[in-house]
């Protein structure tokens, strides 16, 4: 489990690069991962479906720029595209 910030909980360092795709289904936000969810509901409460696809890009953009490995990315879009319904 990664270190956590003190004042927002969250880690303060993911590692850039992982070589197992294992790692991708770790759970960073443990108990607070309930609260993100809610606040991405909240986000979208309202907009309509075009304006939620905005927000939803707009929002993985922020991410991957945080992320800011590109390899690790394409991990994360190709875990993505395995578990789409």
């Amino acid at each position: 489990m990664p270190q956590r910030d003190k004042g927002t909980g969250y880690p303060t360092h993911i590692p850039a690069q992982v070589d197992d795709e294992a790692d991708i289904s770790c759970d960073y936000l443990g108990a607070q991962g309930d609260e993100v969810y809610q606040a991405l509901i909240e986000a979208h409460e309202g907009l309509s479906e075009a304006e939620s696809h905005a927000l939803n890009i707009r929002l993985i953009l922020i991410l991957a720029n945080q992320i800011g490995d590109a390899g690790r990315l394409r991990q994360i879009i190709d875990a993505a595209m395995d578990t789409a319904p």
